[in-house]
């Protein structure tokens, strides 16, 4: 079927042409698999003529606060309600999270941090202990832990936002770069201004 794009019903005399593309998602190495006789490799070859990677999202980092932002607002519109307002200590950890369970893993966790949360703002309280807890707490303070120089710098940014109460010519100051340069990456990494 993958290699004539057609097949024939059980009982059936004639064949059907089907039109259909086939996209595959692992975490294992298949080309090691094939070695192993674990995965056919005719099938292999067959279905990998376009190759994507894509890095596991501890990797990612700011990703990891759009696709946050972005799965609180189709939770919200699912569900009828206001967008919260989201403390600076939940983006720390999200960020200082290593995810072993990926996107799936994070989207959980803004469903429960959305059922958690109380006036309407998501706290670093609202998220699961495995997230926001004294080991996060502790990695939160060690640059030397962190996945990357752009998770870094968002950290970076959200704490000077934070110290200053959202000021961006004083947080500018505070990181010693210029406010054009601040609105630049505040626009690259998605960070809201309001605090929020």
């Amino acid at each position: 079927v993958l290699e004539s794009k057609r097949h024939m019903r059980i009982g059936g005399n004639r064949y059907i042409h089907s039109s259909f593309r086939v996209i595959c998602a692992t975490n294992r190495n298949i080309q090691e698999l094939v070695e192993q006789n674990k995965f056919r490799e005719d099938l292999y070859y067959r279905l990998s003529s376009l190759k994507l990677m894509i890095p596991p999202l501890r990797n990612r980092g700011r990703d990891i606060i759009m696709l946050a932002r972005h799965f609180i607002r189709k939770e919200c519109e699912e569900n009828h309600l206001l967008i919260p307002k989201i403390e600076s200590k939940v983006y720390k950890a999200l960020l200082s999270y290593d995810w072993p369970g990926n996107i799936r893993e994070l989207q959980n966790t803004i469903i429960t941090a959305l059922s958690l949360s109380e006036n309407n703002v998501i706290t670093a309280k609202d998220l699961p202990p495995e997230i926001f807890g004294e080991h996060i707490e502790r990695k939160n303070n060690q640059i030397s832990g962190l996945k990357s120089l752009e998770v870094a710098e968002i950290k970076a940014i959200i704490d000077a936002l934070t110290k200053t109460g959202y000021n961006i010519k004083q947080a500018a100051k505070t990181l010693g770069i210029s406010r054009t340069t601040l609105y630049k990456k505040l626009k690259k990494y998605n960070i809201n201004t309001a605090g929020n």
